[in-house]
């Protein structure tokens, strides 16, 4: 029944740190329900181990929220065990009704031909999005123990509605705000770039998104890293995704200085920050005050869920927007980043709508966890 489990997640939320305070099994699944229906054989196998071994807590870690559902609807009915759930990542990009209606309104007001179509297809996933409300069978809605969120979206509203123990948590991103670690950073100022993995992401693959980017994407981005570099005579350091290759990114950055697991560290004491729109990147700056520059380009323009993210993440937090393939005005947008301020009023909202709550003093999942878990 179990996939092997992520290292990132074991480290998120301190997996093993639980296990030793808490009866607990976490259970990782990936594409296990066919036909939308559980192996009545593994699903059984799984509720006799987990009678014979005492198990008081279930947690079950998926990509595919309705398998997840499917899963603890199996385990609802059994003694003794008790269900809990999170939601711990700072998607601000959902695409529901009412997002999609705000970029809707911004793009009405100057409409174009540049925008005539995506446009147009704000309004078909609005349309889709009320159909599918209204002709989708939901799974049926049961209770469960616990659910751990920093935020709320729609597609866990229900969850919210349905839950014993509703316990609002710092995020991920927050909790590491404040448990920074002692990393040798660069002495002379520099500009930070946030890596998303545009081209090789396994996310995209994962779940089936277009990659928006093409194989002359690092070429185009280093062109602009040079001019960032010769204006103001900063260096551009890389703050890669977790998953990224140390020493390929080497290569694709132009031997420009690449580091893992350094984010909120580097993205503190930096200049500012350029980075797409990404839930993993925008975190730190945020909590950290620091200005963004948002970049796009002309492949990611013509990517509906890239741009909508753009577009919702800069109306946001008032932030200015650069196409790396508009190389004829960097200047002019480089001058407008320069003269614009922080817009601190919203984000304060943000971080209030998706980071959580403050922490006075640090604590691990595990820590939260016990604070919450009877």
């Amino acid at each position: 029944m179990t996939t092997k489990p992520s290292k990132i997640y074991e480290k998120k939320f301190s997996f093993a740190n639980i296990k030793k305070k808490f009866n607990l099994k976490i259970i990782y699944s990936n594409k296990l329900i066919k036909k939308k229906k559980i192996s009545i054989k593994n699903m059984d196998n799984l509720k006799n181990y987990l009678k014979r071994s005492n198990i008081n807590y279930v947690i079950v870690v998926s990509n595919y929220v309705n398998e997840k559902k499917l899963i603890l609807r199996e385990f609802k009915n059994l003694s003794d065990i008790k269900l809990a759930d999170y939601y711990l990542n700072t998607n601000c990009f959902e695409q529901n009704t009412k997002s999609l209606l705000r970029i809707l309104k911004l793009n009405l007001t100057h409409i174009s031909n540049k925008n005539f179509f995506f446009t147009t297809y704000i309004f078909i996933k609005i349309f889709w999005i009320i159909y599918k409300n209204l002709n989708t069978k939901k799974i049926s809605d049961f209770k469960i123990d616990y659910f751990f969120y920093a935020c709320l979206l729609d597609k866990n509203q229900n969850l919210f509605n349905k839950t014993v123990h509703n316990c609002k948590v710092p995020s991920f991103d927050l909790l590491k705000c404040y448990n920074l670690k002692k990393v040798l950073l660069p002495k002379k100022k520099y500009i930070l770039f946030q890596d998303e993995m545009l081209i090789d992401h396994q996310d995209l693959k994962l779940l089936k998104e277009k990659i928006p980017e093409d194989l002359s994407y690092h070429q185009r981005l280093n062109t602009f890293f040079d001019y960032l570099e010769k204006k103001f005579g900063y260096e551009v350091i890389i703050s890669l995704h977790p998953r990224a290759n140390l020493k390929n990114s080497l290569k694709l950055f132009k031997g420009r200085k690449c580091k893992l697991y350094k984010t909120a560290e580097l993205v503190k004491e930096s200049e500012f920050i350029c980075m797409h729109a990404s839930t993993s990147s925008v975190s730190f700056p945020v909590f950290f005050k620091k200005k963004i520059l948002l970049l796009s380009s002309n492949n990611i323009l013509k990517n509906f869920n890239y741009r909508f993210r753009l577009e919702i993440l800069s109306d946001m937090l008032n932030l200015n927007v650069l196409n790396i393939d508009d190389k004829k005005n960097f200047e002019i947008r480089i001058n407008q980043f320069l003269k614009k301020k922080i817009n601190i009023k919203k984000y304060v909202n943000f971080k209030k709508s998706f980071l959580g709550p403050e922490v006075k003093v640090y604590k691990d999942f595990s820590d939260i966890c016990g604070d919450y878990l009877i």
